[in-house]
């Protein structure tokens, strides 16, 4: 939880859109015990979500925060 809140607080994860949903762009850039995922940034929903749980794109760093974008934006 205390990441959660910190990654909140950071505002690590963006979302930008325009109109009614369309031109949406996402992206994010975590760093957890100062390993860091680098910053990716997607056309839709279902790229950043498959981004995010990719381990070789993010070097296998910031699992938790990663985990708890996954909860929070891919349900």
């Amino acid at each position: 939880m205390k990441n959660l809140i910190a990654l909140m607080m950071m505002g690590a994860t963006t979302l930008l859109s325009s109109g009614c949903g369309k031109n949406e762009k996402m992206s994010y850039d975590l760093t957890e015990n100062g390993c860091a995922t680098g910053k990716h940034e997607f056309d839709s929903k279902d790229a950043y979500c498959a981004g995010l749980k990719d381990e070789a794109l993010n070097q296998g760093c910031a699992s938790d925060l990663r985990q708890a974008r996954v909860t929070a934006d891919c349900s």
